[in-house]
């Protein structure tokens, strides 16, 4: 069987991103995980997922930790353009089948804006 793909953009820190993710943690999925918050902690269950005992594999953004900080305060100047276009470039790279955002006010907006060249219609 073919392993699928899904980008997750999601609060790292959040105890309900971490339930989400765990719930497929016996499916044949690769999940990368864009953190969709300026915030440096990983809560101690994303982190168990992280260490990879799982039939699923999840991964973070490489430099997600140390450049969200700085983004974010860019982008409440910018629209969230520059998340929206680190997130376009992982996407492109990455190949997701499903690009899931967790909490719209936080990640939507990011995923918005990373997806809306590819034709995501705004109502």
């Amino acid at each position: 069987m073919i392993r699928k793909s899904m980008l997750v953009v999601c609060m790292l820190d959040s105890i309900h991103s971490a339930r989400w993710l765990r719930q497929f943690e016996d499916e044949k999925i690769d999940f990368l995980l864009f953190p969709s918050s300026p915030h440096r902690r990983i809560h101690s269950e994303v982190e168990e997922l992280l260490a990879g005992h799982n039939s699923a594999k999840y991964r973070l953004i490489t430099g997600g930790r140390i450049l969200s900080v700085p983004l974010w305060i860019l982008d409440k100047f910018s629209g969230n353009f520059f998340r929206g276009s680190l997130l376009r470039k992982v996407a492109k790279d990455f190949h997701p089948i499903i690009v899931h955002s967790l909490k719209l006010q936080n990640a939507g907006y990011v995923s918005l804006k990373a997806l809306s060249p590819w034709g995501a219609k705004r109502s």
